[in-house]
């Protein structure tokens, strides 16, 4: 038989500030009163696909973020760190080696762009290299003041091509 190797666990600890150094505690979202902050919300009409970092019309989205700046409003869209649409088109060359198993191919949001599942990232290289490549080109080309994270926490794997299963 093999031998047997030691077992290696990797974790990850998201620390929360406890003294206010960078002033999020007076950010105040829009709608509401005295409003500095807008989150934009993936809509078909606004974000190419569901959680991508891409616009559907860059010139439109340019546009809304240069009137929302205008208004004294920080713009933060909506993304994703762990997941993509399946209308994106890396998806269809990498979904071997990416997915971790975990689909949404039910909630509204997500059908709003014509039914297309959602599917969750195991943390490859290639995941990882890509999503932070189109997430920093999308914060400088369209002068975002940052992003909006949602489903931020890692997924269980078992996917042998993202080095997380075993045989």
């Amino acid at each position: 038989p093999p031998p047997r190797l030691p077992w290696t666990f990797t974790f990850g600890l998201q620390a929360t500030p406890v003294k206010d150094i960078a002033g999020w505690r007076k950010w105040r979202m829009q709608p509401g009163i005295h409003p500095n902050l807008e989150i934009i919300w993936p809509t078909p009409e606004v974000i190419r696909y569901y959680g991508y970092p891409e616009p559907t019309d860059p010139e439109r989205y340019r546009a809304l973020v240069k009137d929302r700046h205008a208004a004294g409003l920080a713009v933060v869209p909506y993304s994703q760190l762990n997941g993509i649409s399946g209308q994106a088109p890396e998806w269809s060359f990498y979904r071997e080696e990416w997915t971790n198993g975990a689909t949404d191919p039910g909630s509204a949001d997500v059908v709003a762009y014509g039914g297309s599942a959602f599917y969750g990232c195991s943390p490859t290289q290639d995941w990882i290299d890509f999503i932070v490549w189109a997430n920093d080109r999308y914060v400088r080309e369209y002068d975002l003041d940052g992003l909006y994270h949602d489903w931020t926490l890692v997924m269980p794997s078992s996917n042998r091509l993202a080095g997380c299963g075993y045989l």
